[in-house]
């Protein structure tokens, strides 16, 4: 028996580039789970704050909105 679907709706950044995780597999488990608020980077890799500081802008932009700040 799996899981029942929960009602949070967790933001989630995830690079395409990510060789540490398969990101399909993690995308498909949360969207299993969850309503999630996703930005998908095509660029970066696991650990986004150590991408360049285009990327950083952009996920720290989306970040803030997400949780409205």
């Amino acid at each position: 028996m799996g899981h029942p679907r929960q009602v949070r709706s967790p933001e989630h950044v995830q690079g395409h580039a990510d060789r540490t995780v398969d990101w399909r597999h993690t995308l498909k488990v949360l969207r299993e789970h969850y309503t999630p608020q996703v930005l998908e980077l095509e660029n970066a890799r696991h650990h986004l704050v150590n991408e360049s500081a285009e990327l950083r802008d952009q996920m720290w932009r989306w970040l803030d909105e997400a949780c409205g700040w």
